[in-house]
C-alpha cells in the first residue's frame, strides 16, 4: 500500500516505482516537518533485509546546539552545526575506477583528540600504482599539537615517503627535515 497526502493538485505527474509509498502533493509549496520535544533527535532512516543501519538523517537541538547529521552503516559522516560543517574523522573526494587502478583522492581531516599529533591536513593523492595507494601524494599540515616546532608545513611525497617540507618557518628541506633556510 502507498499514503498519498494530497492538499491541491501538483499537476500530471507520474508516480516514481521507487518512491511512491509515501506521497505529499500540494499545488504551491510541500514541506515535511518533525516534530519533538528538546534533546532528542528526529531521523529518517534507511534500512534493509540485511543491514539495519544502511544510513540515517537526523537533526537534533539542545540548549542552542542545532545539529544536522548524516550517517551511513550506523557511522557519521558529516555534521552540520550553526558554527559550519564538521567532519566527523575525514572528508573524501575521490574519483575511484571499478578496480580503483587509476583513483585519484582529495581528503581534508583532522587528527583525532586523542592522538599526539592533533592537527588537520589536507591531503592529495593518486594510486595510479595498486601497490602503493599514497604515490605522489601532497600533504598541507595545519597546527601539530605534538610540542614540536612544526606548526604548519606543507609535505611533498613521492613513492609512499616524504621527500620535500615546508615548514612554518619558510625553511625548506629536501630529502631532509629542513634545519637551515635550504636544506639538501
Amino acid at each position: 500500500g502507498s499514503l498519498h497526502i494530497k492538499t491541491a493538485s501538483a499537476g500530471t505527474i507520474s508516480d516514481l516505482s521507487y518512491a511512491d509509498d509515501l506521497v505529499i502533493e500540494n499545488s504551491g509549496a510541500v514541506g515535511l516537518s518533525l516534530r519533538c520535544p528538546d534533546a532528542y533527535a528526529g531521523a529518517i532512516a534507511w534500512q534493509s533485509d540485511s543491514n539495519d543501519t544502511v544510513a540515517r538523517i537526523y537533526g537534533f537541538y539542545n540548549s542552542n546546539a542545532e545539529i544536522l547529521a548524516f550517517e551511513t552503516d550506523d557511522t557519521e559522516r558529516m555534521r552540520i552545526t550553526s558554527t559550519g560543517i564538521i567532519f566527523p574523522t575525514a572528508f573524501h573526494i575521490g574519483n575511484a575506477t571499478s578496480d580503483t587502478a587509476d583513483s585519484a583522492y582529495l581528503t581534508i581531516g583532522a587528527a583525532s583528540a586523542g592522538a599526539n599529533t592533533r592537527s588537520s591536513y589536507i591531503n592529495f593523492y593518486g594510486n595510479e600504482h595498486s601497490s602503493d595507494a599514497h604515490k605522489g601524494r601532497m600533504t598541507l599540515i595545519a597546527g601539530l599539537g605534538d610540542n614540536s616546532s612544526n606548526k604548519g608545513d606543507i609535505i611533498f611525497e613521492v613513492d609512499g615517503g616524504e621527500k620535500m617540507r615546508l615548514d612554518s618557518s619558510g625553511s625548506v628541506g629536501i630529502g631532509a627535515a629542513p634545519s637551515t633556510t635550504l636544506h639538501l
